[in-house]
C-alpha cells in the first residue's frame, strides 16, 4: 500500500528517511549525520514543501519517494527514492515512481525530472526501463563530496 504522509506524520518521515540515509550512504545529497541533527521543525517543513509517499508492508514503511514542483510550471521533480533492501525488486519502486508521475500530471506538469548517482546501477537501470532519458546535465555533489557524480533524467508525461 502507498500513502501520502500528512504534516502530522513527521516521525514516520524521520524514521524512514534516516533508515534510507543509513542503509544507502553516499547516494543522497543529505547525509545520515546531517539528518540526525534536524529538528522537529525541519522535518515539518520538509513535509510542507515536499509531498511524501511511503509504501508499507504489514504496517512497516518499506519505501519512500518525494516530489517537488519546479517553479517553471512545466516540470516536477522526483526526489529521495528509497526501498528497503528486503523489498527491492518487488515492484515497489515502480509503484512509487508511478505515484509521483500521476501527481505531476494532476498538477499539470509535462515532465518528471530526477537526478541519480552515476554508480547506482540498479537505480539507473530502473529509470532506463521506465523511460527516463538522460538530459545531458550532470555534475558533482557539493563540498566535501565532489567525488560523487550524478546525472539528470527526464520523463515526458
Amino acid at each position: 500500500m502507498i500513502e501520502r504522509l500528512s504534516i502530522s506524520e513527521r516521525d514516520r518521515l524521520r524514521d524512514i528517511r534516516l533508515r534510507a540515509l543509513k542503509e544507502s550512504p553516499g547516494v543522497y545529497c543529505t547525509t545520515y549525520g546531517e539528518a540526525t541533527a534536524f529538528t522537529d521543525r525541519d522535518w515539518d517543513e520538509q513535509l510542507l514543501a515536499l509531498p511524501t509517499w511511503v509504501s508499507t508492508d504489514c504496517s512497516t514503511d518499506v519505501g519512500m519517494v518525494r516530489g517537488k514542483l519546479d517553479p517553471n510550471g512545466i516540470d516536477a521533480w522526483l526526489l529521495s527514492m528509497w526501498v528497503a533492501p528486503s523489498h527491492r525488486r518487488c515492484g515497489i519502486a515502480v509503484a512509487l515512481v508511478g505515484v509521483v508521475v500521476e501527481w505531476a500530471r494532476a498538477e499539470g506538469r509535462k515532465r518528471v525530472i530526477l537526478e541519480v548517482i552515476d554508480h547506482n546501477t540498479p537505480a539507473v537501470n530502473l529509470y532506463d526501463r521506465l523511460g527516463f532519458a538522460r538530459t545531458g546535465r550532470c555534475g558533482p555533489f557539493a563540498e566535501p563530496r565532489t567525488h560523487v557524480l550524478e546525472h539528470e533524467r527526464a520523463l515526458v508525461i
